[in-house]
């Protein structure tokens, strides 16, 4: 599956398209991402699922992301 995350988490994040801008952990309300060092990427980082449980499924950081790497599930949404 490209879009990498926790099974449990409703974010999933495809880090081979990330290009590492930070609008999607700009964007979350409840800081579930985080960007992590990738050192063969152009900017260094990618955007990283760190706290899934805090995710409402509000997808605004699948709406913030220009690259379209991220997926909200609100249906595995509890």
């Amino acid at each position: 599956m490209p879009y990498a995350s926790n099974d449990e988490s409703p974010v999933h994040i495809n880090q081979s398209l990330c290009t590492g801008c930070e609008l999607c952990v700009h964007a979350c309300p409840q800081h579930v991402l985080q960007m992590i060092e990738e050192r063969t990427r152009l900017a260094g980082k990618v955007a990283a699922v760190a706290n899934p449980d805090l995710c409402t499924g509000c997808a605004q950081c699948e709406d913030a992301c220009p690259d379209l790497c991220i997926r909200v599930s609100v249906a595995t949404m509890v």
